[in-house]
C-alpha cells in the first residue's frame, strides 16, 4: 500500500496524481450505492485509468450489494482484476475508502477474506507492480466530481427488474 499523508500540506493534489500518471497507470474507483424505492437496490462502480487522449480509459460495473463499503471492497477486487488484465507497467490505485484498502488486500477471516485472497492470487501472477493509495473524496480535484456525475448517468441508464428486495424495501 502506498503511504499516503494527504493531511500534509501539498500544493495541488490533483497535480500529484496526474505527474504519477506519466510514470505509471493511475486509477481511481469510485462507487455509489442506488437505494431508491423505484430501483433494487444495488451498487454501481466506475474505474477510471487517467491518461492524455486514447490512453484514458473507463470501466462501468454493477454489483448486487446494498452497502456502500462493501461495494466498494468488492470495486476494489473488480479494479485489480482489470488493472492486471489490461495494465503493461507500474500502476497505482486511488480509492476513495480509506478501510476498503485493509479489507481487500489483508487476508483475514472476514467476510472480504475472499477478496483479499482473489486480490493477492492475481496480484502474485501480475509481473508489475500495484500500489493502492487513499484519496479523500473531499479532494478538490475535478476528476472526482467528472467520476460522481458520469456514475450517476451511468445508473441512471440502467433498468433493474423488480426483485424481492425492492417489494421488501417497499413494504
Amino acid at each position: 500500500m502506498k503511504d499516503r499523508r494527504w493531511h500534509k500540506a501539498l500544493a495541488d493534489v490533483g497535480q500529484e496524481i496526474e505527474n504519477e500518471s506519466k510514470e505509471a497507470d493511475v486509477y481511481v474507483v469510485q462507487v455509489c450505492v442506488d437505494q431508491g424505492l423505484d430501483k433494487n437496490p444495488r451498487g454501481h462502480a466506475i474505474l477510471a485509468r487517467l491518461g492524455e487522449g486514447e490512453d484514458a480509459d473507463i470501466y462501468h460495473f454493477s454489483m448486487p450489494f446494498w452497502l456502500h463499503f462493501e461495494t466498494t471492497v468488492h470495486a476494489v477486487t473488480n479494479a485489480v482484476e482489470i488493472i492486471t488484465t489490461h495494465s503493461q507497467r507500474r500502476a497505482i490505485l486511488y480509492v476513495l475508502h480509506f478501510y476498503a484498502l485493509k479489507h481487500a488486500f489483508l487476508p483475514s477471516d472476514t467476510e472480504y477474506g475472499h477478496d483479499a485472497h482473489q486480490n493477492a492470487l492475481r496480484m502474485a501472477t501480475w509481473p508489475h507492480q500495484l500500489m493502492c493509495a487513499w484519496l479523500p473524496a473531499t479532494t478538490d480535484w475535478p476528476v472526482i466530481a467528472f467520476l460522481k456525475t458520469r456514475l450517476k448517468r451511468m445508473r441512471e441508464q440502467q433498468e433493474f427488474a423488480k426483485s424481492m428486495a425492492y417489494f421488501k424495501a417497499l413494504i
